[in-house]
């Protein structure tokens, strides 16, 4: 790997499938209906956001520019979890 100089994610694809997949069964078992939402505020880069909504993971949300970007992203509107402040939203 090249030296690098900034701050950068580093994400092994397959590692990711493998914990969320742990997580979904582990939920399954333990409680049977579930839902799993994504933060993006924690990390709303385009290809995991669509990959974790491929695993059927929810978005979740705290500002108007998050719940744009999860409309944008191809998330129905009943697969986004509105969490913490208030802010207007699309209807």
């Amino acid at each position: 790997m090249t030296n690098m100089t900034t701050p950068y994610f580093v994400i092994d694809k397959m590692e990711l499938d493998n914990n969320v997949i742990s997580l979904q069964q582990a939920l399954a078992d333990g409680w049977g209906r579930y839902i799993i939402g994504y933060s993006f505020k924690t990390n709303s880069l385009p290809w995991v956001t669509k990959h974790l909504q491929g695993h059927h993971c929810f978005a979740e949300v705290v500002s108007s520019p998050e719940y744009e970007l999860a409309l944008h992203m191809g998330y129905d509107k009943s697969q986004i979890i509105f969490n913490g402040g208030h802010f207007k939203r699309r209807k």
